[in-house]
């Protein structure tokens, strides 16, 4: 008995996309920014790298707090963008390869790239906050000092 290959959905059957594509008309666009935002991690990752090529994933993964796993996983990332190069340098075959991780002239521009991002977020983060302190002490307090020693009591 061959299986039936289902017609594709109309959209009749798709009332939760539908609803989501009229709350949301650029919700694929909204998607796909979400997944190319940037990663403080990464910068972290190419300027510990710049400093010191010869450093073990195990060590990446303690200076940055991070899981040895989403190191292992950001390395791997790295390498397949071509901002770092990872060269093995164990010329003994009965041992674990060591690996040096060089950064490429494209992962040097995407460690300026980052930087300059990652500035300019500091930066609107930091005016933003200090707009509200500014807001917050010169603004009269909403109780007196009386009213404040009564709800303590």
């Amino acid at each position: 008995m061959s299986e039936e290959v289902p017609s594709p959905p109309d959209e009749a059957n798709l009332p939760v996309q539908k609803t989501l594509d009229t709350i949301y008309p650029n919700i694929v666009e909204y998607c796909s920014m979400i997944e190319r935002a940037p990663r403080e991690e990464v910068l972290r990752i190419i300027r510990h790298l710049e400093d010191d090529p010869t450093a073990t994933q195990r060590a990446l993964s303690n200076r940055l707090n991070i899981s040895l796993g989403k190191t292992n996983y950001l390395l791997k990332e790295l390498v397949k963008k071509g901002f770092i190069k990872a060269q093995s340098f164990s010329h003994n075959s009965g041992k674990l390869q060591k690996v040096n991780y060089l950064l490429t002239k494209e992962g040097f521009e995407e460690r300026l790239r980052l930087t300059g991002y990652f500035l300019k977020t500091k930066e609107a983060e930091y005016n933003r906050m200090k707009k509200e302190w500014e807001l917050l002490t010169n603004s009269p307090t909403q109780y007196s000092s009386s009213e404040v020693e009564k709800n303590n009591s």
